[in-house]
């Protein structure tokens, strides 16, 4: 699971940069006016990355055989262990106090 989302994080990494790349070539640029909270030119358009995000992950999860469904269930099955662990701690902090 850990390297699904690696792979993905490198990806996206390099898509945003290449993004970067051709928005500076094609001047997609947001310049400043009296109404801009931001002073200096800064370049537009870089959230398509998220959307290209979700269309990565898919792909990723069909390569490997998984389906949404069961990716689900392995992240609701990590997030149960660690609740699990943590009411543990919790339960040995308590008898600590005591």
């Amino acid at each position: 699971m850990w390297l699904t989302y690696s792979v993905i994080a490198v990806i996206l990494l390099i898509a945003e940069l290449a993004y970067f790349r051709i928005a500076d070539k094609c001047n997609i640029i947001d310049k400043p006016n009296e109404r801009s909270s931001h002073s200096t030119i800064v370049l537009r358009g870089g959230g398509v990355i998220f959307s290209l995000s979700m269309i990565v992950w898919a792909i990723l999860m069909v390569v490997q055989g998984n389906t949404i469904a069961q990716e689900y269930e392995e992240l609701f099955r990590y997030n149960a262990r660690r609740n699990a662990h943590s009411e543990k701690m919790k339960l040995m902090r308590d008898m600590l106090k005591l």
